[in-house]
C-alpha cells in the first residue's frame, strides 16, 4: 500500500473494522493508527490472507491480532524465513554456480553471504561443507532480520566478475536490490517500483 495514498488508507480501516467484529471490538483512531503504521508496508491482499490464517488459528485465533501476528502470517517466523532463504541459496548453487555474478531478490541473503567469504567460496564447498554453513547462514540470517545492516553488496561477484548478475527470485526486487533502490529494512512496497530492463 502507498502510505500517501486516502484511498488505500479508507481501505485498510475497512478491512480492519470488518475483520474485528468476530472479535465484538470496535476500532479507535489510535488503535487504528498503530495497525496502519506497523502494517502500511504490506498489500492489502496479504494482510486479508493473514487476518483470516489468524482466525482459522486454533492456538491464537480467539484473540483479536497484534501486527506481529499478522507479519508472521505474511512472512513465517525468524526461523522459517532464514530456512527458505538458505533454500534459494543452495539453489542457485547448484543451478547457476561460481561462475556468474548473481543477484538475489533479498538483501539479506547478500549481506549473510559477505561475512561468510563470498559466492564463489560458498560454491566452492563441499556436500558437507554446506551441511555446516547451513546453520551458519541461518543464525546470521535471523540476526540480521531483527538488527538491520545499514548496507548491503548490490550483487555477488562470481569467477565471471560481470557487473550484469543473473537475477534470482523475483525478478523485480532482484533488479531493485542490484540497483540499490530497496532499503535493508525490507524489499518494501513503499518505494516506487523499479521495472528490469526487457531483456533481464
Amino acid at each position: 500500500m502507498n502510505p500517501n495514498d486516502k484511498a488505500d488508507k479508507a481501505h485498510f480501516a475497512a478491512l480492519i473494522t470488518k475483520k474485528m467484529v468476530i472479535y465484538k471490538e470496535k476500532l479507535n483512531s489510535c488503535l487504528l493508527q498503530e495497525y496502519w503504521q506497523a502494517l502500511q508496508a504490506y498489500p492489502l491482499s496479504e494482510l486479508e490472507r493473514a487476518w483470516d490464517a489468524h482466525i482459522c488459528d486454533p492456538d491464537h485465533g480467539q484473540f483479536p491480532p497484534k501486527p506481529a501476528d499478522l507479519i508472521r502470517h505474511i512472512s513465517g517466523s525468524h526461523q522459517t524465513q532464514a530456512r527458505l532463504a538458505w533454500a534459494k541459496v543452495i539453489a542457485a548453487i547448484k543451478q547457476i554456480g561460481s561462475y556468474s555474478s548473481v543477484t538475489f531478490d533479498d538483501p539479506l541473503i547478500h549481506a549473510v553471504l559477505k561475512t561468510m567469504g563470498g559466492w564463489v567460496q560458498l560454491c566452492a564447498s563441499t556436500y558437507y561443507e554446506l551441511a555446516q554453513h547451513a546453520q551458519t547462514f541461518q543464525c546470521h540470517y535471523s540476526d540480521l532480520l531483527k538488527n538491520r545492516p545499514p548496507d548491503y553488496p548490490r550483487l555477488l561477484h562470481g569467477l565471471h566478475q560481470s557487473d550484469k548478475p543473473i537475477l534470482i527470485g523475483d525478478q523485480r526486487r532482484a533488479y531493485q536490490v542490484m540497483m540499490c533502490v530497496e532499503n535493508t529494512a525490507m524489499v518494501t512496497h513503499r518505494k516506487k517500483s523499479v521495472k528490469p530492463p526487457s531483456n533481464q
